[in-house]
């Protein structure tokens, strides 16, 4: 079971999320730092760090439950704000590293927890460790999501996607779009539909197999982040900074900050009437 503490009364409610805008809570830059936290219908900014009641001010991934709760994955556990308070959760079971990558919650409230080594389970109180059959010392989990049908994807030491479903791990790996590239990036779009970013370009999950896509022959070899609402229709964020929408065959691009300065782990959401919002180096 893991270890609770609760964060100081922040002092104004924190408004729910809906389906279509998001709250962005920090960008990890190392040495770690916090930014604002952006209502994004005002797009007014309030900063949240420890003296608030976080474990952590490095904060590697954002998401939200069916309670509208915000969970965050920090370098030391995870928290839970409800919007009066942080619940952290800082003492995880032997073989979690507490530095977390990324959460995913299930359709039972269930919050699974990707690590530096390693996936567990966070539910009605208690931590399990999930064990991987999969090679090598450290299991580095960087991203996961849940599709539709219920079924945790999660990337691991960079390759995969891997899967669990009816408690069988499943790998793909070994697919031909996966096997000599890194991946970078899980998403599901609006159909329910997986999505991957990898070192070789972009691909998504149609009719039990992966299919490459193409977007009028460009590069997509350098996409680091991906936000598809649809085949038709989505972004894509780019090493070199820029970001690329793309809208039944009409595209806009724009470069955000310098060469080589977005972050490898940004997050990159995509709004009700704002379009899309991103954490780089130089801010949203």
């Amino acid at each position: 079971m893991g270890e609770l503490s609760r964060g100081a009364d922040v002092n104004r409610h924190f408004q729910n999320i809906s389906i279509g805008f998001f709250l962005l809570f920090g960008i990890v830059i190392r040495p770690a730092c916090c930014v604002c936290v952006a209502d994004m219908e005002a797009v007014a900014g309030r900063h949240y760090s420890t003296r608030h009641g976080l474990p952590s001010n490095h904060i590697e991934d954002i998401e939200q439950d069916q309670k509208g709760r915000i969970i965050l994955s920090t370098q030391h556990g995870f928290s839970i704000f409800d919007g009066q308070e942080f619940l952290n959760v800082i003492d995880l079971p032997e073989g979690l590293d507490t530095y977390l990558r990324c959460t995913a919650i299930d359709k039972r409230g269930a919050i699974w927890l990707g690590t530096l080594n390693g996936l567990g389970l966070y539910e009605s109180g208690n931590i399990r460790r999930t064990h991987l059959t999969i090679p090598g010392k450290r299991h580095d989990i960087t991203d996961m999501v849940i599709d539709s049908e219920g079924v945790l994807w999660f990337i691991c030491n960079s390759r995969g996607p891997y899967c669990i479903q009816g408690g069988k791990l499943f790998s793909f790996a070994d697919h031909p779009l996966f096997e000599a590239g890194l991946v970078r990036d899980l998403e599901i779009d609006l159909d329910g539909r997986l999505w991957c970013a990898t070192s070789r370009g972009i691909c998504y999950r149609s009719a039990d197999d992966f299919i490459r896509f193409d977007l009028d022959g460009r590069d997509l070899k350098n996409v680091v982040k991906i936000e598809p609402r649809s085949i038709h229709h989505g972004w894509m964020a780019f090493r070199d900074g820029r970001i690329l929408e793309y809208d039944q065959g009409t595209y806009q691009e724009q470069r955000l900050v310098g060469r080589n300065e977005v972050l490898t782990f940004f997050d990159l959401k995509a709004g009700r009437k704002q379009g899309v919002w991103a954490a780089t180096s130089k801010g949203l």
